[in-house]
């Protein structure tokens, strides 16, 4: 009887053996299962961030040529300015002759047609 129940015994600790064993494969498959997940997850985040930082760069290079086009022209706009106020300036101190001006606006015109 001694025997049986020794047999007996290991019939219950392999099955709780099994029944552990089993326990541990279910565990690590639900957690495979969570890191695939996480890594499609982090896989679908990293080209959502890759895409808007390539548009983010188009914009960025957009916004710098609109800048530098946009200082360019004031820069032009003051110089002109800036050259128009010192000639109504000799004009206005009578330094600057009104005909001489004309012809040579005259010839500007013709220089650049």
């Amino acid at each position: 009887m001694a025997k049986e129940y020794g047999e007996l015994e290991q019939l219950v600790n392999d099955v709780t053996s099994l029944d552990t064993a089993r326990m541990t494969l279910r565990w690590a498959l639900e957690r495979l299962n969570t890191i695939e997940k996480e890594k499609a997850d982090l896989k679908k985040n990293l080209t959502l961030a890759e895409e808007t930082s390539k548009r983010l760069q188009v914009k960025e290079a957009s916004l710098t040529d609109a800048y530098s086009s946009r200082s360019k022209t004031l820069e032009e706009k003051e110089d002109f300015y800036n050259k128009l106020e010192a000639t109504m300036s000799l004009l206005g101190e009578g330094k600057l002759d009104i005909q001489q001006l004309l012809k040579k606006e005259a010839k500007l015109d013709s220089l650049r047609h």
